[in-house]
């Protein structure tokens, strides 16, 4: 079955992923300055959270069929998908065997798909971290309201080679947030001076 993946969805969680799912999912203020989330009618939006929601049972995959969609969210109309993957908002999945367990079916064919889904169940690659532009967090700090100094940001990693500890940075939007709760705009070690002798 051909799968949908909810745009930047590991981004929005803040569960561990090693304590499994949460029964909730969490909606962010920042929402309501997004240009894709406000493009939307107000059907669409409700349609969207409900995606959300049943994404949530599938660590963030959902099936790539309209009726499938409307049923599983208990929709009255089929939601539009193409309309959110030209918005940016889904993603368009691989085509895999069909992994989605459903509650009505027969103990058997259960027991397949979760074999299935221990050969198939590999998260979806990261991406290649591409390191933001000075424009791309101070976009990111006002959208936040914070005042995380973008410039001083880029230049101290970019310094590391983008690297957090011994790590290659993988979320700098994650990075930005840290330095926003901790108030701490980090800065370069000095140098130690030894003395001569």
């Amino acid at each position: 079955m051909s799968k949908l993946y909810i745009h930047d969805w590991r981004q929005w969680q803040s569960y561990r992923s090693d304590r499994g799912q949460p029964p909730w999912i969490k909606v962010h203020r920042s929402l309501m300055r997004d240009h894709k989330w406000v493009a939307l009618s107000d059907q669409q939006k409700g349609q969207l959270i409900s995606m959300w929601i049943l994404a949530a049972d599938n660590d963030g995959w959902i099936p790539d069929n309209a009726n499938l969609v409307q049923k599983l969210c208990y929709l009255d109309s089929e939601p539009d998908l193409e309309c959110f993957i030209n918005q940016g908002l889904v993603d368009r999945g691989v085509n895999l065997a069909s992994t989605w367990r459903q509650h009505d079916a027969p103990e058997a064919e259960t027991e397949t798909e979760t074999e299935a889904e221990k050969k198939q169940k590999k998260k979806p690659k990261p991406t290649r971290f591409v390191p933001p532009t000075v424009d791309e967090v101070k976009q990111y700090c006002k959208e936040r309201n914070n005042s995380v100094d973008a410039e001083r940001f880029v230049d101290f990693y970019a310094s590391k080679g983008w690297l957090v500890g011994k790590t290659k940075m993988r979320d700098w939007q994650a990075s930005v947030r840290t330095w926003e709760k901790t108030g701490k705009q980090e800065q370069p070690r000095r140098p130690s001076r030894k003395l001569l002798t």
